[in-house]
């Protein structure tokens, strides 16, 4: 009887040892773990997403699937190939709970489509990126996509350069891509280092990416619930000057920014203007073209660091002239009514923002695609 079992026991784990063999040789020769373009740990959660939400904005609801494909975009599998023109930013870019034809990307598609032009813009935004994520994304994401040649680079920037207002994330040589950031969207890596494993297993690993697939496929069924019906101010980021949305004008009027200048101690002006310059730089040694738009937050132009942040990005293209620039914060017609918190447009949001910014990209992207 002992006798029996043993050997019972033996085959087993021989059964064992070549299943183990048969899935580590699978690995080896389906997973990525040797590809060239090998994504390491990077970028896991801005990667092969499919997320049921039912989102409620006021009285209207919207049920979609929140999708980012293998390479980091919004929306269903593309060649790397076609993608001619992207718009990059944080969670305002990405709008992860707004359905991606009525996101600012999706709107500005929609009328380059009514207008029967050939032009289309991927939505590449990640939650919480500034212009110091902006910056690494071309040595951690772009460098990993294959044929990935883009003829436009736009990048929608300002709220989320808050930031750094009270230190310099720059290094001496901004070249290195090392900055001082605590934020891992801006590292596209994880720090934590038991995370930073797990995410490279399911970047490389061949039987997690099939199992992920038969997941969406099959057992993601369930909707995450979001309600935006009444907005609150979440982050208590109050304006300093009473009305619900500020005019460029109004703020004008009311900031000193000979004041603002003294209070910024942390060279905050230095250091964006330096970002923005390598951003320049880093989108024509791509060979693609850049195209930089600012931003408003929920009271417009109503907060002083806002305010301070959108004089020196449009201070920086004043002294670049060659570098084409959308300032959206002088021309901007949003409301309270048109966001969800402090920073996040509704649909209605994104639209006047696209509809705004549009006939500036229309004569833009034409000249540069189609001709």
């Amino acid at each position: 009887m002992i006798g029996q079992f043993k050997k019972i026991c033996k085959i087993f784990f021989i059964n064992i040892c070549i299943l183990l063999i048969l899935i580590i040789f699978i690995e080896l020769v389906f997973g990525s773990w040797f590809k060239n373009n090998n994504w390491g740990s990077l970028l896991r959660s801005e990667r092969s997403k499919e997320i049921p939400y039912e989102v409620k904005f006021n009285d209207q609801s919207y049920q979609f699937t929140y999708k980012k494909n293998s390479y980091g975009f919004r929306g269903s599998e593309v060649p790397p190939e076609e993608i001619k023109v992207i718009l990059v930013g944080g969670s305002t870019t990405n709008e992860r709970f707004t359905p991606l034809d009525l996101t600012i990307s999706g709107q500005l598609n929609n009328q380059f489509k009514k207008d029967n032009i050939d032009i289309y813009i991927f939505n590449g935004g990640v939650d919480g990126q500034s212009t110091v994520g902006h910056i690494v994304n071309f040595k951690k994401w772009f460098s990993k996509i294959p044929n990935f040649k883009p003829k436009v680079i736009i990048f929608y920037i300002g709220i989320n350069e808050r930031f750094y207002y009270d230190f310099n994330p720059n290094p001496k040589s901004i070249d290195t891509f090392e900055f001082n950031t605590p934020h891992d969207f801006e590292r596209m890596e994880r720090t934590d280092k038991i995370e930073k494993f797990k995410d490279y297993i399911k970047n490389n690993s061949f039987f997690i990416s099939k199992a992920k697939i038969l997941k969406f496929k099959y057992f993601n069924k369930k909707k995450r619930l979001q309600d935006y019906s009444n907005f609150s101010l979440t982050y208590n980021l109050n304006s300093e000057i009473e009305g619900d949305f500020i005019s460029q004008e109004k703020a004008d009027l009311f900031f000193n920014l000979d004041e603002l200048k003294k209070k910024d101690k942390n060279n905050f002006s230095k250091s964006l203007s330096e970002r923005l310059k390598y951003l320049n730089k880093l989108t024509l040694d791509m060979g693609a073209t850049p195209i930089f738009i600012n931003q408003v937050m929920y009271n417009g132009q109503g907060n002083e660091v806002m305010y301070y942040t959108n004089y020196i990005i449009r201070e920086f293209f004043i002294k670049n002239k060659d570098i084409i620039f959308i300032d959206l914060a002088k021309i901007s017609n949003l409301d309270i009514e048109d966001y969800y918190d402090e920073f996040h447009t509704k649909p209605s949001g994104s639209k006047k923002i696209a509809e705004t910014i549009y006939p500036f990209l229309k004569f833009s992207l034409s000249k540069i695609l189609l001709q």
